[in-house]
């Protein structure tokens, strides 16, 4: 399953929708991304996170929200989008990091659990 969707073909338009009607919403509200969520929480980027936010004194809550939020990133002028949540950036997909293969293997769960309901 590929999280990145070409401007030139839709494979499968069906998983497509799917994936687009993620967009803009938090991931915290989906069982299934329960597993992104954890890794994300025991994360380096978040133990950074926390401590800017002491540091500043900065509610960290808004920057939760948008950070599980899911958005379309532009992956360069290849014209391919990625959908991910908003703490995931392109470099994060194009290297395969292992945030975004987690981010991956969620996806993955919750579209197949979709396409079984329809």
């Amino acid at each position: 399953m590929c999280l990145i969707i070409e401007p030139t073909s839709l494979i499968n338009i069906k998983i497509d929708s799917i994936l687009m009607n993620l967009l803009w919403k938090d991931v915290r509200d989906y069982e299934e991304f329960k597993p992104f969520v954890e890794f994300t929480e025991e994360s380096e980027w978040m133990a950074g996170l926390k401590k800017y936010c002491e540091k500043t004194k900065k509610d960290i809550n808004q920057y939760l929200k948008n950070a599980y939020t899911i958005n379309p990133i532009e992956l360069g002028a290849s014209g391919m989008t990625a959908i991910v949540p908003h703490h995931i950036c392109w470099v994060d997909v194009i290297d395969k990091t292992e945030i975004y293969l987690v981010w991956c293997k969620c996806v993955n769960e919750y579209v197949e659990k979709q396409v079984n309901l329809k």
